[in-house]
């Protein structure tokens, strides 16, 4: 049988629906190239074909083949290009072999592209539906096959755009009731469904006989909707998987501009999502252009797979994986004082337990001021919360009245590796070795050389290759990679420890100290808090400044301008100084504490309001310490076991629920377990876990 066949308003004959060619003369060409075609259908011997095309690859205008067969190329026998151009003129013309290969290639592919439709996608959706629609256009090219792209919102449309239909109106178009409909309708977080979107499409789009199965699903939510991602998100994604895996439909999944606190979860969910499905995740750290890459890659592999039945054969054969529980959420607990908000929970309300702030994710490091709050996150970002009053949480305003507030980015600072908060100054070291600050400045403490308070980060002068930072609640400390030490700020009491009284504005460097490892910095904004702390290499620790209470530790009430020996302590590894007292942590394990007792800090059993000279006494029933800190009048211990021990005053509640006014021996916080951070507040407590 011989037939002719038109296309594209070619000669008469019978209409061609589809047709692809490929060889290494022409290149590849579709049925938009196709004028017409001759096709004689028969044995080895009798089979040919010769067709004559217009607009072909390479910037050919147009060529005519002479027949070929099976046992005999032909070539292009005429070549009209541009300019003359013929250099596929006479060029060898091949005959189409049917192979698996072959019809694996040009297999039929369902393409879903479903978007969060909530407001927050508005932004990226004009963005993602240009470069989707290009990346389809040009892998069409690439890999020929019938391929059928349908773009659906979740509960909602984006205009001018090409997601211009939604899941429900689709499938209810198709006959599916809205009984069926897992999506739900009408609800707060309806349009963020994503996990539901899923599964309602796998179920019951009208895939087409033999077609690969693909959904790609675009979002910047956990996949049950809103943030945080809980428990309830895992689960919905756990449903989709099975049921994807179940019609043999692969999910791949794009992640857009998701909260920072959240993201890495959130990214974590859907790259599980698409992996276990056999698709492949991408984020919007992604450039369009990498994207539209990544995504003709994701459809080529689509028409190039095996037939819906093998698909479907291998689904039901591998077992559907173990749900993968989610990560740690390493948020944040805090409990005590909250006027300023200084929780991070929202509100004003006081708290005598700890409860999981779990909005702020990946934290590592965690500094408590006054009345504010530090948070150092994984990726090198600063977060803040609580009070404002002169630009301490670093925003780029100030707040004079209290207001509940959350934690949010300090986004003028990056790259950040080590925090420190006082009173109301707060100090971030960058990782260049330099140090920002940014807060209160009324005695030159945020060492830029002036005495201008400053709601954002600017640059303490001359200081270089820093490995540690304290603040105190009237000065800071810098300490450099060679050990020594410099100090800034208020000077009333020696606290600098430069041999004056002296206040500056810029970094001095502290004299009569050996190679330096570790600092701390009295914080309290009283006279009794204006002294500074040094352990060195060798384990001994040095004390000057402020001594009223006997916060210096050497037996006397007497200031010192320059430091002086710690006695009566064994080999030390960490040190922390509070409003009017200190801590030492030695390698045995223990603690040890001198200075003011009025609020029962020093955890030696008694209560003594009265200021007398004072030495280092033991903390009782503490051992296997690994870390501590102290605030105004209350200090916390992180065990080896992960738990978290604490004592002193209790007037807001920030020791817990105990109801006595201060505690005179540590206490545990039993709803802390495998805790990672600590942090004293000026009357709050926070930890990570």
């Amino acid at each position: 049988m011989s037939v002719a066949y038109a296309a594209q308003g070619g000669s008469s004959g019978p209409k061609l629906s589809a047709f692809w060619y490929h060889d290494n003369a022409v290149g590849t060409l579709g049925l938009s190239n196709l004028l017409t075609l001759n096709f004689t259908q028969g044995d080895a011997a009798t089979s040919r074909f010769a067709f004559n095309a217009w607009n072909a690859p390479d910037n050919t205008r147009g060529l005519t083949t002479d027949w070929a067969s099976p046992e005999r190329p032909g070539e292009v026998s005429t070549h009209r290009g541009v300019e003359l151009n013929l250099d596929r003129q006479g060029r060898r013309l091949e005959f189409p072999v049917y192979r698996a290969e072959a019809s694996k290639a040009v297999s039929v592919v369902d393409l879903v592209v479903v978007i969060d439709s909530s407001g927050s996608m508005a932004d990226e959706a004009t963005a993602l539906s240009q470069a989707i629609g290009a990346a389809i256009e040009a892998a069409k090219t690439k890999c020929p096959s019938d391929l059928r792209a349908t773009y659906l919102g979740i509960e909602n449309v984006f205009k001018k755009t090409l997601f211009n239909n939604t899941v429900r109106a689709y499938l209810n178009k198709l006959g599916v009731p809205d009984s069926a409909i897992k999506g739900r309708k009408d609800v707060d977080g309806a349009r963020e469904d994503g996990a539901r979107a899923m599964e309602d499409i796998a179920t019951h789009f009208d895939w087409r006989p033999g077609a690969k199965r693909a959904i790609f699903y675009l979002g910047d939510e956990a996949l049950e909707g809103g943030n945080p991602q809980n428990q309830d998100d895992i689960d919905a994604a756990n449903s989709a998987i099975e049921t994807a895996r179940k019609t043999g439909t692969t999910v791949h999944t794009y992640l857009g501009t998701a909260a920072a606190q959240v993201r890495q979860q959130v990214e974590a969910e859907y790259a599980r999502v698409a992996r276990e499905t056999g698709g492949q995740s991408f984020t919007s750290l992604s450039t369009l252009s990498g994207f539209q890459e990544m995504l003709e890659k994701v459809i080529c592999n689509s028409s190039c797979l095996c037939c819906q039945a093998d698909v479907e054969k291998d689904a039901r054969e591998r077992p559907i994986p173990k749900p993968v529980p989610p990560e740690p959420q390493r948020g944040f607990w805090s409990w005590g004082a909250n006027d300023w908000g200084q929780l991070g929970d929202g509100t004003n309300t006081n708290r005598n337990k700890p409860m999981q702030e779990v909005g702020l994710l990946g934290v590592k490091a965690l500094a408590a001021g006054g009345w504010h709050n530090l948070a150092l996150l994984d990726n090198g970002a600063v977060w803040t919360w609580g009070a404002n009053n002169y630009g301490q949480l670093g925003y780029g305003h100030t707040t004079v009245t209290p207001q509940p507030t959350k934690p949010a980015d300090v986004a003028l600072v990056t790259g950040v590796k080590a925090i420190a908060a006082c009173g109301w100054t707060s100090l971030a070291l960058v990782s260049d070795g330099t140090v920002r600050a940014w807060g209160r400045n009324t005695w030159g403490n945020l060492g830029d050389g002036t005495t201008t308070d400053s709601n954002r980060p600017v640059q303490v002068a001359g200081l270089a290759g820093v490995k540690a930072i304290a603040a105190g609640s009237v000065h800071s400390l810098a300490l450099r990679e060679d050990g020594t030490l410099w100090a800034w700020g208020l000077n009333n009491l020696g606290q600098l420890g430069d041999g004056t009284l002296t206040q500056r504005e810029r970094p001095v460097k502290v004299s009569g100290l050996g190679t330096v490892k570790a600092i701390a910095a009295g914080r309290n904004y009283e006279g009794a808090g204006h002294y500074s702390l040094a352990l060195l290499e060798d384990g001994t620790v040095w004390a000057w400044g402020a001594n009223n209470w006997g916060q210096l530790g050497d037996g006397t009430n007497v200031y010192k301008l320059a430091p002086v020996k710690v006695p009566d302590l064994g080999r030390v590894k960490a040190i922390a100084a509070g409003g009017w007292h200190n801590l030492a942590l030695l390698e045995d394990g223990t603690v040890w504490s001198w200075g003011a007792n009025n609020w029962a800090q020093l955890g030696n059993g008694v209560t003594d309001p009265v200021a007398r000279p004072s030495k280092p006494v033991k903390v009782l029933g503490l051992a296997g310490v690994k870390a501590i800190s102290a605030n105004y009048y209350h200090n916390l211990a992180l065990l080896e076991d992960g738990t978290v021990w604490i004592w002193g005053a209790n007037n807001y509640g920030q020791i817990g629920s105990v109801a006595v006014a201060a505690q005179p021996t540590p206490l545990r916080v039993p709803e802390l377990t495998g805790v990672k951070a600590i942090a004293a507040g000026g009357w709050h407590s926070l930890a990570t876990v």
